[in-house]
């Protein structure tokens, strides 16, 4: 009989680094995976069996090779048919020994365990739904985490074929990357054997399931060039089946599959696509082959927004991207995840502005991605968009706006250069040559250097390998008869490196048209250098104003001369192209965070300009990305709750001037992004109950509870028992993470010290989302005495920090809680300091990817105070 061996303890860190991919990949070869699971019901573990069939090399690195796989218990473990009476397995990886393996031929190697599930929501993780008590099981793998269900050579470079089979409860959904091919019969423990259909070759992390009581319903959507119509699911909760949107779902995938497939010049390459809604699911979606997950953010529970179902759709396009990029196509090692994203970030957008009704969209990603892009290019954590990974920990370490953002925006300012027609071509090789197999940037770029004839090695260097933002604008010096004599694009280094970057770019004339309108003049120029002249703007009129940035194509900050800005000021409405305007809007958000532009006046720009904007994607992005962090961050005390009730007092008139639902539901939402003073938080909770009827609002679920979370930070003395009735009106797990900030939330002493002790220790709050809901609530400006005794406290927490799931620790620091919520700048920003001392002390013991994680964290949050400080001092808050 052999011996059962539990998981060992140890100090040793579950990491792969890419020496040690390098080496295995050159050994390791043609690999098949034959894997079944079991999944019980109501139990704290799963079982696995699997065989690994690969070919050695024949002259193998010395020594031994090794499987990847962190699990509770070793059942039993056999190379080529040999039992192993004690196997070399240090909890994380088992040894192959090379004596028990055949050079230069086939080997096997079967493996019986059982794994627990995961509590921080990686691995195989396991949830009980509070509203019904049904059951869920799904699987999140990226970058490093598919050893957690299977004992696996876990690399992106070594892919494999899977044959999966689940004995799970008969009455379950489960669902996996490929189709089902049959079911067995119900056994005696009321679980039945699904069989499915082998995948072609996959890296690990791509591997997916999910198992439970998920409800929903399959279509079959026609793929151009493809027989048979492609099966399609969509599934959710069973408690939240009534948010599924299955028409738009149907119609979001149809129109990626045909446009991608024409794009890319190959259909999709897999057998079938399920979208799957997963509870507490930490990213906002993954790509896995043919079962996508989503967080349940992604599901309306009110009506939507134009901008919402936008951002829907750019998620589902992004995910359905990578199905080429990325899953047909693999990146070898982590250090080129950046491009995985940056091409699915920028295909997506292609897809929603040529192959969907969505067409505006490059305002959403000027707003979103571009400003969290330039954020974080600005800041003393900026890297190059490529760059090194020396392990799987290193992987997100660099894994932020730059990556995403600067990177999708850069992809697009190279898709400019090269043309459609260029850019497809290349594209299409790159497919042609490395489908099922990987690729690295090199080969990325040579195929779409071949594919367009451009050569390419100069735009690498400088736009990849390059750190920092440039700042462009523009500069008219005219002629005595009121025309252009010269028109120039100004370039200078913003921060980082010394470079100046070439851009292809438009320079929008804004001239007076007929009836006192706006019109735009476009001229298009290839900009080098510190100045690049526009020759086809000489003698044309001179403009009321002039953007260096028309169509969003320049990757760069941008600066507005006084003449335009005092002209957008008056008449920002009247500019007539959305995405001009929406460029404005973040050029001047970029001004404030720069010490540029003066917090009030931007203040002054969301009073009257933005009640006239007739677009509401972007007053939508707007609001939610600069008017309340100005409230919440910036605005200090007295200057905060005037300007709110200011902004309330807008949006309660635009209200009732009318129009679209879409910019009905945005004013509404204004009301409570607004509210920060007892009086505006009590009448936004009349409105959204009803007992003071505004007409055209409508606040719906997650905004009553931001209004009620609001009132708990504010002290209001009937707060807790609306939140007693609002459990009632709204018992899911949504619901009660919300319930968990408003806790939090209270301005007591003693909730706050059992809020920290509780955040930054071993307790926490049972999963990452409901910890990230309760650091939600700790901070608010308002509450800075209370919070003064936790500055001090803050190094020792970061600290804490270093040994966390590295994903709740960027979002408690960066997103739930970041420390320009706490009300006191300059003492936090010392704090920040004090906790940079401490890391990058010699005699530190923290291990270097935390100590390396822990810094960037340090040194954002001590920059984005330092950049309130100054925007204050200016006088521009006085």
């Amino acid at each position: 009989m052999p011996v059962t061996i539990s998981q060992p303890a140890t100090t040793a860190r579950d990491l792969l680094t890419q020496s040690e991919a390098i080496a295995r990949a050159a050994a390791i070869h043609d690999v098949q995976y034959d894997l079944e699971l079991g999944l019980t019901a109501r139990a704290e573990t799963f079982t696995g069996r699997i065989t690994i069939s690969f070919q050695l090399d024949p002259n193998p690195p010395a020594g031994s090779t090794f499987l990847c796989f962190r699990g509770r218990t070793i059942e039993s473990l056999r190379i080529n048919g040999a039992l192993i009476d004690a196997p070399d397995w240090n909890g994380y990886r088992i040894n192959l020994p090379l004596a028990a393996l055949k050079r230069g031929a086939a080997n096997t190697i079967e493996v019986t365990y059982e794994n627990a599930y995961d509590a921080g929501g990686d691995g195989v993780f396991r949830t009980i739904d509070p509203e019904d008590g049904a059951e869920y099981v799904y699987t999140n793998f990226e970058p490093y985490e598919s050893h957690r269900m299977a004992p696996l050579f876990n690399q992106p470079d070594i892919k494999a074929r899977l044959a999966l089979r689940i004995l799970a409860p008969a009455e379950w959904t489960v669902l996996a990357n490929s189709p089902e091919l049959s079911r067995g019969a119900t056994d005696a423990t009321g679980r039945a054997l699904r069989t499915f259909a082998e995948t072609p070759p996959l890296s690990a992390y791509l591997f997916a399931m999910a198992a439970g009581a998920y409800v929903g319903r399959q279509f079959a959507v026609p793929v151009p060039g493809r027989a048979e119509p492609l099966p399609v699911g969509l599934w959710s909760r069973r408690s939240l089946e009534r948010y599924l949107s299955y028409d738009l779902f149907e119609t979001m995938t149809a129109q990626a599959l045909a446009y991608y497939g024409e794009l890319f010049g190959r259909v999709y390459p897999f057998e079938k696509l399920d979208h799957v809604f997963c509870a507490e699911f930490n990213p906002g979606a993954m790509e896995n082959v043919g079962l996508i997950t989503y967080g349940e953010g992604y599901l309306f529970r009110s009506t939507p927004t134009p901008s919402d179902i936008t951002d829907l759709a750019e998620v589902v396009f992004h995910e359905i991207a990578h199905m080429w990029f990325g899953n047909l196509v693999t990146m070898r090692w982590w250090n080129d995840l950046w491009l995985n994203e940056s091409f699915a970030t920028y295909a997506s957008y292609l897809c929603l502005t040529e192959g969907s009704e969505h067409t505006g969209a490059w305002r959403e990603f000027n707003m979103q991605l571009k400003r969290w892009a330039l954020a974080e290019d600005d800041a003393p954590t900026t890297h190059p968009i490529a760059g090194s990974v020396d392990d799987t920990d290193q992987t997100f370490l660099n894994f932020d706006g730059i990556t995403y953002g600067k990177g999708g925006a850069v992809l697009k300012q190279l898709g400019a250069r090269l043309g459609r027609a260029g850019f497809s071509a290349g594209l299409r090789l790159h497919f042609e040559r490395h489908a099922f197999g990987n690729a690295t940037l090199d080969e990325f770029l040579a195929s779409l250097q071949e594919g367009s004839g451009v050569d390419l090695s100069a735009w690498s260097k400088q736009w990849l390998q390059t750190s920092g933002p440039n700042r462009l604008g523009a500069r008219i010096e005219p002629d005595t008869d009121g025309k252009i004599r010269r028109l120039l694009v100004t370039q200078e280094v913003a921060s980082g490196d010394d470079v100046l970057r070439e851009h292809l770019l438009k320079v929008a004339l804004l001239q007076a048209g007929p009836n006192g309108r706006i019109a735009i003049e476009a001229h298009e120029v290839l900009v080098n250098g510190a100045e690049t002249e526009v020759p086809t703007a000489v003698g044309r009129p001179l403009p009321l104003g002039v953007v260096a940035n028309h169509e969003d194509l320049a990757v760069g900050k941008l600066e507005l001369d006084p003449t335009t800005i005092a002209l957008v000021a008056e008449r920002l409405e009247d500019i007539p192209d959305s995405l001009l305007r929406q460029v404005i809007w973040g050029a001047l958000w970029e001004a404030v965070r720069d010490g540029r532009y003066p917090m009030t006046a931007y203040a002054r720009l969301l009073e009257t300009r933005l009640p006239k904007e007739p677009d509401s994607a972007i007053v939508q992005q707007v609001i939610a990305i600069t008017m309340g962090p100005l409230l919440m961050r910036w605005l200090p005390d007295g200057e905060r709750e005037v300007w709110g009730s200011r902004f309330v007092a807008a949006a309660r008139a635009r209200l009732a001037e009318g129009g679209d639902e879409g910019l009905l539901i945005v004013w509404s939402r204004a009301l409570v992004t607004a509210a920060v003073t007892p009086r505006d938080v009590e009448e936004g909770w009349q409105v959204a109950t009803g007992e003071t009827p505004l007409e055209g609002a409508e606040i719906d679920q997650d905004h009553r509870w931001a209004l009620l979370i609001r009132g708990a930070s504010l002290g209001l003395p009937q707060t807790a028992e609306r939140l007693r009735g609002e459990v009632l009106r709204d018992p899911s797990d949504r619901g009660a993470r919300a319930l968990l900030s408003a806790a939090a939330a209270e301005p007591s002493v003693a909730v706050k010290r059992a809020t920290w002790e509780r955040l930054f220790s071993h307790e926490g709050y049972g999963s990452v989302k409901k910890t990230l809901a309760a650091g939600a609530g700790f901070a608010w400006p308002w509450q800075r005495e209370l919070l003064a005794p936790y500055v001090a406290k803050l190094p020792a927490a970061l600290l804490v920090l270093g040994s966390a799931d590295p994903t709740l620790a960027r979002d408690l620091v960066t997103r739930a809680m970041p420390l320009s919520l706490w009300g006191d700048p300059a003492g936090l920003a010392a704090a920040a300091t004090m906790a940079l001392a401490q890391i990058e002390d010699p005699a530190s013991t923290i291990p270097a990817v935390d100590g390396a994680r822990l810094r960037r964290f340090a040194l954002a949050e001590r920059d984005s105070l330092e950049r309130i400080i100054r925007q204050r001092r200016s006088g521009a808050a006085s």
